[in-house]
């Protein structure tokens, strides 16, 4: 909303003056909340006016998380707020976004015992309710991403397990929700870019064999696509010589999201001759694309290197044919 406020071509100067105002009377009024209501306008304007009228707000700390908040000794120990009695439905991860902000801090620690509720909490999550929306975050998300520092500080090895099971649940939800199963699926696509490096070779397997349709539907229209990075799941593993088959036997040959190179393997002398025939020839009469010149760069050992200022600029594209 604060660049709706400051990028306003239709009535940008007249909708400060009205937020000035407004913010000026909620200062003199001197109650708490009438203040904090003024702090937010004033960031959203973030205009000199706005900053100048902002200075005279006392400094507040900046809070992240609204709920109960966890509380540190004197040894430097995190203590969990207390459970409000009576409450049901939270997901099991929720009880931990207090101690998001203390993870940071490597002087705090967290009980043994806290630990294990953790670890508890972490195995509790319903894996298939994770990442199911494809639009928008629901209460599993939200637990997730905001006990995530907790869980990557204090229990890695439950975050590892639980991203595994996260994905791993691809068969599940295809198998479970007829005529909406890609539906389902679609959101973990979108999020296989970020936590790829945490899924071991079965989860990966598992995952690219429950999108293989869809993804084989975007390299057949060459169209941008979310199911184009399930292609992380297919190449990851593999030796850069197994990649550049998988590439071979694609309709339209090398198809994926150039920021999500780190997934290729680094390759050997060997390699660089399963390529040469691509780059020159007649492949190019048939619209055979060519590797971008980032990632060529990568195949390409010290002594092949020269090539490439011989490529012609279709060559030298900044990305897949998708990217």
């Amino acid at each position: 909303m604060g660049w709706v406020l400051r990028i306003n071509p239709v009535d940008g100067e007249e909708t400060a003056a009205t937020l000035l105002g407004l913010a000026r009377r909620l200062i003199d009024s001197g109650d708490d909340v009438g203040r904090d209501v003024a702090r937010l306008l004033l960031d959203g304007l973030a205009s000199p006016d706005a900053t100048k009228l902002r200075a005279e707000l006392p400094a507040v700390e900046r809070r992240t998380w609204f709920g109960p908040r966890a509380t540190v000794d004197e040894a430097g120990v995190a203590h969990l707020p207390e459970v409000a009695s009576g409450r049901t439905g939270d997901e099991p991860l929720e009880r931990f976004i207090p101690l998001k902000e203390l993870a940071f801090d490597p002087n705090v620690t967290l009980a043994p015992e806290d630990q294990e509720l953790l670890v508890a909490a972490a195995e509790d999550t319903d894996a298939s309710a994770v990442f199911l929306s494809a639009m928008g975050q629901d209460s599993a998300d939200y637990a997730l991403l905001h006990s995530m520092p907790v869980l990557a500080r204090w229990a890695p090895e439950a975050l590892t397990g639980l991203i595994r099971r996260i994905f791993a649940s691809a068969e599940t939800r295809l198998a479970s929700n007829e005529g909406e199963g890609e539906e389902t699926l679609i959101r973990l696509a979108k999020e296989i870019g970020r936590y790829w490096p945490l899924l071991d070779a079965e989860t990966h397997e598992m995952f690219a064999r429950s999108v293989a349709p869809m993804l084989e539907r975007s390299l057949l229209t060459r169209k941008d696509s979310d199911w184009l990075h399930a292609q992380i799941s297919r190449l990851a593993g593999k030796t850069a010589a197994q990649q550049i088959a998988i590439f071979k036997n694609d309709p339209h040959g090398p198809c994926f999201y150039t920021d999500e190179v780190a997934v290729f393997a680094t390759p050997v002398e060997a390699d660089y001759e399963l390529i040469r025939p691509l780059l020159a020839g007649e492949h190019r009469q048939h619209g055979f694309p060519i590797l971008p010149a980032s990632t060529l760069a990568k195949c390409l050992p010290a002594s092949r290197k020269t090539l490439l200022p011989t490529l012609p600029p279709t060559a030298m594209s900044p990305g897949g044919c998708s990217s």
